[in-house]
């Protein structure tokens, strides 16, 4: 992938009212989200995850966003089968990084920040570890 897809304004969109449920595309379009973003989308830990449904990775790839980070929500609805029709592997094959697991997404405080991930250079693999950074304008 290449580096610029790991750095730009992201959104950050809460999805706490989805807990257990599916994330539709208008849960995305009400976040903000829209063209070149980093898009992160959290839920609480104490609840059950949301899932991102079928129709919304499909959202996500046409608005044309640069990557994606999850914090306890999952990528595809329960029950899809791995491979290239599940949420990452679309994602993955339209040249969308995602970056799995996120943590600390919940001391975010702004709803547009800049993100910078830092994947390590590796091939052959569709999935590893990043350290990802946000930066918050101060009030």
């Amino acid at each position: 992938m290449p580096p610029d897809r790991y750095m730009g304004e992201a959104v950050v969109g809460d999805m706490d009212h989805r807990a257990g449920g599916e994330v539709t595309p208008d849960d995305l379009a009400a976040a903000g989200i829209k063209a070149d973003d980093v898009v992160l989308l959290r839920c609480g830990l104490e609840k059950e995850e949301p899932y991102l449904s079928c129709e919304s990775i499909d959202w996500l790839i046409k608005t044309g966003i640069k990557a994606i980070g999850l914090e306890n929500v999952r990528h595809s609805p329960p029950g899809t089968p791995f491979g290239k029709d599940d949420g990452d592997g679309k994602l993955l094959l339209a040249g969308i990084p995602y970056l799995d697991a996120v943590t600390g997404l919940h001391q975010i405080t702004k709803p547009r920040v800049f993100f910078i991930g830092l994947p390590v250079k590796i091939r052959r693999v569709t999935a590893s570890w990043a350290r990802c950074i946000v930066l918050e304008e101060i009030d």
